[in-house]
């Protein structure tokens, strides 16, 4: 039996993504699947007195219009029914200090809400999505979601989520701190003094977890980040990310990445093959934290996932409608 066709529209920090799929004899069935950066968290500034950020209105702008196409192409060229089209967002929105404010726009142009997920919503969605795409028989294993504006964190034994956590260390911030000028060509040794300081900030967020680090069999790695080195390393310049879908990032094979990276403009980074060129300014801030967060427990290797938070989330409204 075929469902209802759904659609989710994901609003990230760096991305805003796009699935639209439907069960197939309880089986799920990607239509479509998007990812269109429009930064939502440039530029973004520190409200006085607050550890929130305020999201700057060129972004907010630039992130509602790919959304209002995105959802014009559910309704028309998808035929997804509209109450069938669900709107959630992440980190960026979560940490907005204008946040009410976004929202109460958003519903003026939609007529609908966004559902902003909690952190261990979206440390669970994403576990639960990364097993929905990764064949593995491991019992104990970690996920690792490295996103534009946080990191998270979520671990499993005996197939249960035991523990989670995400920690506000990501590209964008990484990049504003570390890398903010897009002409510069960073050094590789300026890259490992980057991954130095992380190396310890991620300690002090997980040190708390090593039972479950040592416990674990495997780490599935899921988000841009991830995919877009996996994507790099086997030059795959048709951006079909399925490609890369559990396939092994080894630890490594992230120096030689770094050295092939440093030294080159945000311009030069452009015409790397298998890298978008919208993602090329957060792509060396990405790489430093994974690398930091794999060096410090000593993990080998990363099993990419091409699933994550909005798979599982369609999966989720999916069941609902039948």
């Amino acid at each position: 039996m075929i469902s209802q066709k759904c659609a989710i529209i994901e609003i990230g920090s760096n991305a805003v993504k796009y699935i639209v799929g439907r069960l197939n004899d309880d089986q799920l069935e990607i239509l479509k699947d998007e990812s269109h950066v429009t930064k939502l968290a440039e530029n973004s500034k520190l409200a006085l007195n607050s550890e929130e950020k305020i999201l700057a209105e060129e972004s907010i702008d630039r992130t509602l219009k790919k959304i209002w196409s995105l959802h014009f192409d559910a309704l028309v060229d998808m035929g997804v029914p509209y109450n069938n089209i669900k709107f959630v967002a992440t980190a960026a929105l979560r940490g907005a200090k204008n946040r009410h404010s976004i929202e109460v726009e958003f519903e003026q142009i939609f007529h609908k809400n966004i559902t902003v997920i909690t952190e261990a919503e979206e440390c669970n969605y994403a576990l639960y999505g990364s097993r929905l795409g990764i064949k593995d028989n491991s019992e104990n294993f970690m996920v690792f979601d490295a996103g534009a504006g946080s990191t998270e964190f979520i671990f499993m034994e005996d197939y249960e989520v035991v523990a989670n956590t995400s920690i506000p260390l990501g590209a964008q911030s990484i990049k504003e701190q570390y890398f903010n000028n897009d002409e510069e060509r960073y050094t590789l040794p300026h890259l490992m003094q980057v991954c130095n300081v992380l190396k310890p900030e991620f300690r002090s967020f997980l040190d708390k977890f090593i039972k479950y680090i040592n416990k674990s069999q495997i780490c599935i790695g899921i988000g841009g980040g991830i995919i877009s080195i996996r994507t790099i390393q086997q030059q795959i310049a048709s951006c079909d990310f399925k490609v890369v879908h559990d396939t092994i990032i080894e630890f490594d094979s992230l120096h030689t990445l770094m050295y092939q990276l440093s030294n080159k403009t945000n311009e030069e980074r452009k015409t790397i093959v298998g890298l978008t060129p919208d993602r090329a300014d957060i792509i060396i801030p990405s790489i430093c934290i994974i690398y930091s967060a794999l060096h410090a427990y000593n993990i080998k290797k990363i099993h990419v996932s091409n699933w994550g938070v909005r798979q599982a989330i369609l999966f989720e409204e999916l069941k609902y409608l039948v």
